[in-house]
């Protein structure tokens, strides 16, 4: 009657032996995602020639953009609201800002003078 303990702890570890030692060579394994091989595929730009790949901003919108990206870089705007100048005295400021390292084309600072002067007079 010792036999059949003996018996099924053999069978046990062969099946768990095949079960650990994967599939039987020569089997294909099926992959998630197919494998592409050969050359790479041509670059192909999304957007069709002659499209702006952004919307165009009225200078009103840019300037006001330009104000909520670059100057918070190094304070908050409080001073900006509170401030009232006339077109002058923001062109004065923003040379200012710009020999403090506020990163402005020329006609950047020009459309920010013109925005800040009508919103903030």
């Amino acid at each position: 009657m010792r036999i059949y303990p003996l018996l099924i702890t053999i069978l046990a570890l062969a099946m768990l032996e095949m079960a650990c030692a994967g599939p039987a060579p020569g089997t294909k394994i099926p992959q998630p995602y197919p494998i592409i091989t050969g050359p790479a595929a041509p670059a192909v730009s999304p957007i069709a020639p002659g499209v702006q790949p952004y919307p165009v901003l009225t200078p009103t919108q840019d300037a006001k953009a330009l104000l909520n990206e670059r100057c918070i870089q190094c304070h908050d705007l409080n001073r900006v609201y509170s401030a009232r100048k006339d077109k002058a005295g923001w062109e004065t400021t923003i040379a200012r800002m710009r020999g403090k390292g506020a990163e402005l084309t020329d006609a950047e600072a020009k459309a920010l003078a013109e925005f800040l002067a009508a919103t903030y007079k």
